[in-house]
């Protein structure tokens, strides 16, 4: 097995620069999505139960998935694109400590002791990645309701 040493994240960019902008182009059909959900469950009364406004109800529910499955899916593909090599020196670890008969907590202790020795700063990055998400998770948020705002603003006056 060859190391190769992540250089940190001037690195990652390097390498992952397009998964990074194809994460980016991705984020504006889920504000897209998100405002539309907005729009629609402005006027939804979630306090009680009426069959009126089932099908309201049922399109709001059904972009709310959209949006959600969208964001999920453009972070877990921007996560396998750009962890592609850590992802598989980690399943070659996982197969040499098995092999050696590494089980539990004393498979945990080597494979933490061998990332940390050998892939530090891509471990320090991709265990921050979750968070990063959550601050994008916000900013589109933030943005959707920025969006939706101006938009009734402007159709309302």
């Amino acid at each position: 097995m060859i190391k190769n040493y992540f250089s940190g994240p001037i690195q990652l960019l390097r390498d992952a620069r397009g998964a990074y902008l194809n994460f980016l182009r991705n984020l504006t059909p889920q504000i897209f999505l998100f405002s539309l959900t907005l729009i629609l469950g402005r006027k939804l009364d979630f306090s009680r139960f009426d069959i009126n406004n089932a099908t309201l109800t049922f399109a709001f529910f059904f972009f709310l998935g959209l949006f959600l499955l969208s964001f999920i899916a453009n972070a877990s593909l921007f996560y396998e694109e750009a962890f592609a090599e850590l992802t598989a020196w980690r399943k070659e670890k996982h197969i040499q400590l098995k092999s050696e008969n590494y089980k539990g907590f004393p498979y945990f202790g080597a494979m933490t002791l061998a990332v940390w020795k050998e892939r530090r700063v891509e471990f320090i990055i991709a265990a921050l990645f979750p968070t990063l998400m959550q601050f994008i998770f916000a900013g589109v948020v933030g943005a959707a309701i920025l969006s939706t705002t101006n938009m009734l603003h402007s159709i309302h006056g």
